[in-house]
C-alpha cells in the first residue's frame, strides 16, 4: 500500500479583511480554506518618481493609441496575495 505525503498547512492573513486564514494545501497543490491569486509587486516612491519622470511614448495596437511610459520600475519585493473565503 502506498504512503499519503501529508499535507502543508499556512496562516496567511487575507488582504481584504486581515482576518487570520487556517490554509491547507495538499501534495497535488490544491488548496482549501482560501482563495489565493498570486503575488503583488511592491514599488518605492523613488522607482514611481522616475517613471513620472520618464516621459510617455505613443503605442498603436489595432485601432487604438495608447500612451506608454518609457521607463518600467523595479519592484523590491513581491506580497502574496490571499482572501478568505468570506470575502
Amino acid at each position: 500500500m502506498l504512503a499519503k505525503k501529508p499535507s502543508k498547512q499556512m496562516t496567511p492573513s487575507c488582504s481584504i479583511c486581515g482576518k487570520k486564514m487556517r490554509v491547507v494545501v495538499r501534495p497535488d497543490r490544491t488548496i482549501r480554506g482560501g482563495y489565493y491569486f498570486g503575488k503583488i509587486p511592491l514599488y518605492r516612491k523613488s522607482e514611481m518618481k522616475k517613471m513620472m519622470r520618464s516621459g510617455v511614448r505613443k503605442v498603436k495596437i489595432h485601432t487604438m493609441k495608447l500612451d506608454v511610459y518609457k521607463y518600467d520600475q523595479k519592484p523590491y519585493a513581491h506580497e502574496e496575495y490571499w482572501e478568505c473565503p468570506t470575502c
